[in-house]
């Protein structure tokens, strides 16, 4: 039986809440802030990438295999529809890691905008047991279609920089409390 116990620094709190509420309430306000920016000026949504052109920015031959392959379970066409994305917009994907977001968004804003990808410095985190995807199938697996094939390794926001027509893609290794 799982019991909860209260923190001694946030009293009358659970562990960890306090934590995961700070982190809802960083993301809700990135989100406004995004939110305010797609849409200042120009009216709800004016401007942001059609379905065609985002299909586009899916679609670019140069993507690596294991994005495409990501794009599976990512669905990139429902994110960047949602965000509301524009050509010459500046964004900033906090935690980039492999930098998958980050390439998609500065495909999307083009060499007009920019994308800022913010990891933590290797060193100040813990690595990962595993890197993404080196992980052994389960068992399951076998059986399971080839959407579920194990996820490739992710390509650093630095290398997505030095690719073709992405040099406006700003690697930002610094840690997350001190942005």
């Amino acid at each position: 039986m799982h019991h909860l116990t209260r923190s001694p620094r946030f009293p009358g709190s659970v562990p960890g809440l306090a934590c995961r509420a700070a982190w809802a309430a960083v993301i809700a306000s990135a989100a406004l802030a995004l939110g305010g920016c797609s849409t200042a000026g120009t009216g709800t949504g004016a401007g942001a990438l059609s379905p065609p052109r985002i299909a586009e920015v899916i679609a670019s031959p140069d993507r690596s295999d294991a994005d495409r392959s990501n794009d599976q379970r990512r669905k990139p066409a429902q994110l960047l529809a949602f965000i509301g994305i524009r050509p010459g917009m500046v964004a900033l994907d906090i935690s980039a890691g492999g930098g998958y977001t980050t390439e998609l968004l500065a495909r999307a804003v083009g060499p007009a905008g920019r994308v800022y990808g913010q990891s933590a410095a290797r060193s100040a985190r813990p690595p990962p047991a595993q890197s993404e995807g080196a992980a052994a199938p389960p068992a399951s697996a076998a059986l399971a279609p080839a959407g579920n094939a194990p996820r490739p390794a992710p390509t650093g926001v630095a290398a997505r920089a030095q690719k073709p027509g992405l040099g406006h893609i700003v690697a930002v290794v610094q840690p997350f409390e001190n942005p």
